[in-house]
């Protein structure tokens, strides 16, 4: 049968009944970072960033944001933080 249809007694089509999984997020611990503290994509690690410098970027809708830059000591790839409103 074509496309998950199956003939019924009748002769009429019906739907097949399939069943489906339905995906859970899982909720993730969040680790507290320390200051000058950011996560390396790299390393896959928490680093103490070397020279963290604070700036602004701008988010969706023109609202902007306060975030930290640096680099990682192991790897030398660019760190970003983003920090809260607070």
């Amino acid at each position: 049968m074509a496309c998950g249809l199956k003939k019924s007694m009748s002769g009429g089509a019906t739907m097949k009944k399939t069943k489906t999984k339905t995906m859970t997020k899982s909720k993730a611990k969040k680790s507290k970072l320390g200051p000058n503290q950011g996560y390396c994509v790299k390393c896959k690690e928490i680093v103490t960033m070397v020279d963290g410098v604070e700036t602004t970027f701008t988010r969706k809708g023109g609202k902007t944001g306060k975030m930290m830059k640096g680099k990682c000591p192991k790897c030398g790839t660019t760190v970003n933080r983003i920090l809260g409103s607070k």
